[in-house]
């Protein structure tokens, strides 16, 4: 399975493949926030960042995904990631 993220869903791909016992790869971009690397790589080993924008990234996925013939777990156009963010607004709510 391959993720690209520009925030937590990765982690969350990482996290439930790894307890699933499935082998992930996670994709950023390189503008990337140190301690959100530094936890995907405890859950995913193979965790990279490739380019300056998540478009970058995004297609080099796309790409391994198409080559590899990897599972491609978009982080937001999938109806369980939609239903998922939608358990986020209390939180951001709370913090606005």
């Amino acid at each position: 399975m391959i993720a690209c993220s520009a925030g937590k869903s990765a982690q969350g791909v990482a996290l439930s493949s790894t307890l699933s016992g499935v082998k992930s790869i996670i994709v950023c971009q390189r503008p990337h926030r140190y301690q959100k690397s530094k936890r995907q790589k405890v859950t995913a080993p193979k965790s990279f960042c490739i380019g300056q924008m998540f478009d970058e990234a995004k297609d080099y996925a796309f790409k391994l995904a198409k080559e590899k013939g990897y599972v491609f777990v978009h982080p937001y156009e999938d109806e369980y990631v939609i239903a998922g963010q939608g358990t986020n607004w209390p939180r951001d709510f709370r913090a606005s």
